[in-house]
Formats: C-alpha cells, sequence, structure tokens
C-alpha cells in the first residue's frame, strides 16, 4: 500500500511538473508570437490600425520631421494617406536631426492613441499650438510665446484646430486617430 501511495504522488507530481512545463512552453510560445515581426506597408498600418494594435511590426517610409524640441519622435509621412508617430521604446534616446526628409525602416509596436472632440474642445479653449507630428500641444513654451508676442497665437492656434475639425468632418469620426510605433529599433535605408 505505502508503494501505491509512493507511485501516486510521484505520478501527481510528474503530472503537475508536466502541466506546469506545457503552461510555461504555451506562455513562451505566447510571448515569442508578440515579439515576432511582420513586414507591413505602412499604408496598410494607417488604413486599418485596428489590424496591428499591440503588434509588433517592421515598416518603412520617410521621415518628413524630427521634433525640434525634444528628439524623441519623428513623422513617417505618406501622401494622401497620413502618417506615423515613431518614438523609441527608450524614453531616454533622441533622434538624429540627419533622419530628416530620408527613407527609414523601423521595428516596433503599434499604438494607437486617439484625440476625442472633448479634448480638440479643450485645446481651442486654451489656445494651443499642435505639434505637426501628433497633434497635441507642442512642448515648446518658447514657440507658444513667440507666436504669442508675434500677434499671432490666437490665429494659429484656430488654423490647427480648424484643421483637426475638418478631420473629424471627413472622417465622420468623434474622434482623430494618432498611429505611434513604438521602435525598437530604426535604420536609415541605403
Amino acid at each position: 500500500m505505502k508503494k501505491i501511495v509512493k507511485t501516486s504522488v510521484f505520478m501527481g507530481g510528474l503530472i503537475a511538473l508536466m502541466a506546469g512545463t506545457a503552461f510555461a512552453a504555451k506562455n513562451l510560445s505566447e510571448s515569442n508570437s508578440a515579439m515576432e515581426k511582420t513586414f507591413v506597408d505602412a499604408k496598410e498600418i494607417i488604413e486599418q490600425v485596428e489590424l496591428y494594435i499591440g503588434k509588433t511590426v517592421e515598416t518603412e517610409g520617410k521621415i518628413v520631421h524630427v521634433c525640434g524640441v525634444d528628439k524623441k519622435k519623428m513623422r513617417l509621412y505618406l501622401e494622401d494617406v497620413g502618417s506615423i508617430k515613431i518614438v523609441s521604446e527608450d524614453p531616454n534616446a533622441e533622434f538624429d536631426y540627419e533622419l530628416n526628409q530620408k527613407d527609414i525602416r523601423v521595428v516596433g509596436v503599434v499604438k494607437e492613441i486617439r484625440l476625442e472632440k472633448s479634448r480638440i474642445d479643450e485645446m481651442e479653449r486654451d489656445l494651443a499650438l499642435l505639434c505637426s507630428i501628433d497633434k497635441e500641444p507642442c512642448i515648446s513654451s518658447s514657440g507658444a510665446e513667440r507666436a504669442r508676442n508675434e500677434g499671432v497665437l490666437e490665429e494659429r492656434s484656430q488654423r490647427h484646430i480648424a484643421g483637426l475639425r475638418e478631420t473629424l468632418e471627413q472622417t465622420g469620426k468623434d474622434y482623430i486617430s494618432v498611429i505611434t510605433i513604438v521602435a525598437k529599433t530604426v535604420e536609415q535605408k541605403p
């Protein structure tokens, strides 16, 4: 009888070990698949962002702007389609201005930030000057101060907000999608 109990305990432990190993292997497999990158045309990311949110992708395109304030974001732009904000997964990393007007290849995770109508109303009340990359108020207080001193702050802010409202109207949505790739790697194409 003791032998059977020992065998049962041994078998129970072996089954638990096998189940744990299978569970760990499944989690590792899921984790690895989340890390796998798939090449996706940037146009497809913009047009069908909901398919790529949270996924690691590789894409390419032309950088049309590197943030002049802190160099922590760039704008990959496709004419007649839209743009993708590129930020590094390392919050301390800065992009080189040399990437401006260059074709790049980027690997990273796709995110979407939605600018709701209420947020746009708030920015209008605050006379915000908007960043051309992510449509949020520019973090450069000197730019707003300069526009205020030149007497053009209100006009510029209204023009920026009018552009957002036009986008809302064109899309028929109650938000503007700001597509972002949190980059693991960014390389200039040869």
